[in-house]
This record gives structure tokens, C-alpha cells and sequence, in this order.
């Protein structure tokens, strides 16, 4: 896995947790050979590289567009199947034999932990929480950038703790109501000494 990629997953893990939202690596397996519409799944349903027809109910569309519609409604799928103490964590460490999942999601062979498993996803669905029962925090960088961080855990380098902790919305309410002027300190500072 290259250091990008490594990056790469991070940043999304990151985005979707603070977005409240949960990143789902679901099998890839003919995600391209399935049927939207009927569920039928055969290698005869892509004619061509670019071209899907179901050969049981006509269906016709881009494979490109039927793998991703695929791809979207098994996480969600997954999520109902799996036990409800089980949460995706990021991936710590290399697994020598082939992990129950393989693929590419965008070209990309990254690897996630879901529930001590390790997996390669091609696809990867970011679904809607469930309930974000998660107790935030406001943070800010010396360029007095505000932001929210999960409560439990440890801040990233460059942010410390503003004083606010309470639900998602609390902190937003607190960012709006102290985040007035957006601009970084520094170039704050910049304009006020070109103006004296």
C-alpha cells in the first residue's frame, strides 16, 4: 500500500467520522454482473466492457453506474446483517493471507479493519448514522480555525481544545456563534498592520 493511499483512507475514515457518518467496505464480487432492477447475476449481463443488459428482465445501463448502484445498497445491507457492538476501525497492521474482501475501490488495493478483519475494499459505502450518540468538542488551530472533534478522541496535531463539549449541534451553534470573521489569524494581522 503506498503512503497516498495510506493518506487517502485516513482522510475519508476522518471525514465520514466527523461527519457522523460510517465508512463500509462491502465485497466487490459481480457488483458489475448484478442487476439493479431483478437481483439476476451473470457474466452474459455485460455484453461489453462499458455495456450492462440483463438478459433476464432488459434492464439496460453503463456498468460503471450499475456496480456503483451495487456497491451503494450493500453497505447498508451489511451494516443490518452485521452484529450491533460491531464498528469499523481503522486499519493497524499487514495480514499476509488473502483477506475475505478483495478489491479496488477507484484503482486503489487500501486496506480497513472492520472489527478486528481485515479488508481490501473496491467499494466503499459511506452510510447515514444510525444514531451519532457521540459527545464532540470545538477545537481550534493557531490560525484561530474553529472545527468539531470527537470527545474520545486524541486531538491532531495543530488543534487544541476551545473550552465547548456537547452534542454535534452544540458545537456547530458555538462555532457560528464565536467563528465571525473566517479568515485566518495571520492574514487578519497582515491587513490590520497595512491599514495603520
Amino acid at each position: 500500500m503506498l503512503v497516498g493511499e495510506r493518506a487517502l483512507l485516513a482522510i475519508l475514515n476522518a471525514k465520514a467520522e466527523s461527519a457522523g457518518r460510517e465508512v463500509m467496505a462491502v465485497d466487490p464480487r459481480n457488483t458489475s454482473r448484478k442487476c439493479p432492477a431483478c437481483g439476476h447475476t451473470a457474466k452474459e449481463n455485460r455484453p461489453a466492457q462499458d455495456k450492462f443488459h440483463c438478459t433476464v428482465c432488459g434492464h439496460d445501463a453503463h456498468a460503471d453506474t450499475v456496480g456503483a448502484l451495487n456497491v451503494l445498497r450493500a453497505g447498508p445491507a451489511r451494516r443490518e446483517a452485521r452484529p450491533a457492538k460491531r464498528e469499523a476501525t481503522p486499519f493497524r497492521g499487514w495480514r499476509s493471507n488473502k483477506p475475505p474482501y478483495s478489491s479496488c475501490m477507484a484503482g486503489l488495493g487500501r486496506l480497513v479493519r472492520l472489527s478486528g478483519t481485515p479488508v481490501a475494499p473496491t467499494g466503499v459505502t459511506v452510510l447515514e448514522p444510525q444514531t451519532v450518540a457521540a459527545t464532540w468538542r470545538v477545537v481550534l488551530n493557531d490560525e484561530e480555525q474553529y472545527s468539531i472533534w470527537r470527545n474520545d478522541r486524541e486531538l491532531p496535531a495543530g488543534w487544541r481544545a476551545e473550552g465547548t463539549v456537547g452534542s454535534r449541534e452544540q458545537c456547530l451553534a458555538r462555532i457560528q456563534e464565536v467563528w465571525t470573521d473566517l479568515r485566518p489569524a495571520s492574514l487578519r494581522r497582515r491587513m490590520a498592520g497595512q491599514g495603520a
